[in-house]
């Protein structure tokens, strides 16, 4: 039911002037259209409520009795992960597998700052004490650097490295997919960037 690119919309779609010139700023477009138009009880072949179906799809246009036009709201063609749209506060957060995230520190150190340690902590996110959701979100940011990465941007860990350590573990064991980050726009200070070889997990200090 889903439809790549806004010059495959069918006519039918009725779109105005307006809706089609919005359309045109969403790389991946989709139509959720009932069974029958004339009888708006029918269910919808692609229920955009989040609960129901998927939280990355955003409705586009609302016509009420019309094919809806939804999107993707976050697929990027040019950094792995998806934005979420913009939060009313300003922050900008990106939905983003662990193992996609560059460590920016060598070492790290075996207990976060309010006692608990490394694994305890993992332990308690594998027995569902603890969840993701409720730990503080992690800060990243998209760059390359002359010296670890020239010419080549990655998404570096700005704040949150102990945190991206157990995430990382978890995806390796099949427990977690993704996690929401928060997107800094600044590098890396360089006192902070002290891993040597982008892809290197830091060693935990004892």
């Amino acid at each position: 039911h889903g439809y790549h690119g806004v010059d495959w919309l069918p006519s039918w779609a009725d779109l105005s002037y307006r809706g089609w010139h919005k359309c045109r700023k969403f790389s991946h477009l989709f139509l959720s259209y009932p069974k029958s138009i004339q009888s708006p009880s029918e269910h919808w072949c692609t229920n955009i409520n989040p609960t129901a179906f998927c939280s990355d799809f955003m409705e586009v246009i609302s016509q009420p009795y019309k094919p809806r036009v939804l999107s993707c709201w976050g697929h990027s063609e040019t950094r792995p992960g998806n934005r979420i749209p913009n939060m009313a506060d300003g922050t900008r957060l990106w939905k983003i597998r662990p193992s996609e995230i560059t460590f920016s520190q060598d070492s790290i150190g075996k207990k976060f700052t309010d006692g608990n340690s490394l694994d305890d902590t993992l332990e308690k996110l594998l027995s569902g004490d603890c969840k993701v959701e409720e730990i503080e979100k992690i800060k990243i940011t998209w760059h390359a650097h002359p010296e670890k990465s020239p010419g080549i941007a990655r998404w570096w860990t700005y704040t949150g490295n102990r945190r991206l350590s157990l995430y990382q573990t978890l995806e390796e064991k099949g427990h977690l997919q993704y996690i929401v980050a928060e997107w800094v726009n600044a590098p890396v200070p360089e006192w902070r960037m002290t891993t040597e070889r982008p892809g290197d997990r830091p060693f935990v200090r004892r």
